[in-house]
C-alpha cells in the first residue's frame, strides 16, 4: 500500500480505497474485498428496515416472532457500527457509532424495540450515504 498521501492527506494514491479498514479490512486491494467493501455500508439499511416492517406487521399476532425480527433488525443494521465501535473503543476513543449503539440498546431495554430499530436504520443509511458520497469525491480528485 502506498503511503504518498494527496493534498492535506487525502490518502493513498494507488486507488487502494476498496478495503476499508473500519471494516476489518488490511488495507490490500483484491477484486473481491473491493466488491464486498462496496456493497457492505448498503446492506444494513437494506436489510434492517424490512425486518423492522416485518416485526411491527406481526407485532400483535406473535410476540415470540415479533422479538425475534426485531432482534434480526438490530443485527442487520448495528452490525457494521458495532465493528467500527469496538476499534474506537479500543483505541481508546467514544465515537458517534458507540454513542448510536448505545441509544439503540437503551431504546430496546426499555421496551421500545422498534425506535431503536429506527435509529439503526436512520443511522445505517446515513453512514451509506456517506460511505457513497465520499467514494465519489475520491474519484472526482
Amino acid at each position: 500500500m502506498s503511503t504518498r498521501s494527496g493534498p492535506r492527506g487525502a490518502g493513498p494514491q494507488n486507488g487502494d480505497w476498496g478495503a476499508r479498514r473500519e471494516f476489518g479490512g488490511t488495507g490490500r486491494a483484491t477484486p473481491l474485498r473491493d466488491r464486498a467493501a462496496h456493497l457492505l455500508p448498503r446492506a444494513p439499511p437494506v436489510l434492517c428496515a424490512p425486518l423492522l416492517a416485518a416485526g411491527r406487521a406481526i407485532d400483535a399476532t406473535n410476540p415470540h416472532a415479533v422479538l425475534a425480527l426485531y432482534a434480526a433488525s438490530y443485527l442487520a443494521g448495528g452490525t457494521g457500527s458495532a465493528l467500527v465501535a469496538w476499534q474506537a473503543i479500543r483505541g481508546g476513543r467514544v465515537d458517534v457509532n458507540a454513542l448510536m449503539l448505545l441509544a439503540a440498546v437503551g431504546a430496546a431495554y426499555l421496551g421500545s424495540w422498534t425506535d431503536g430499530a429506527v435509529l439503526l436504520i436512520l443511522f445505517s443509511t446515513s453512514n451509506a450515504l456517506e460511505f457513497y458520497v465520499m467514494g465519489r469525491t475520491r474519484h472526482r480528485l
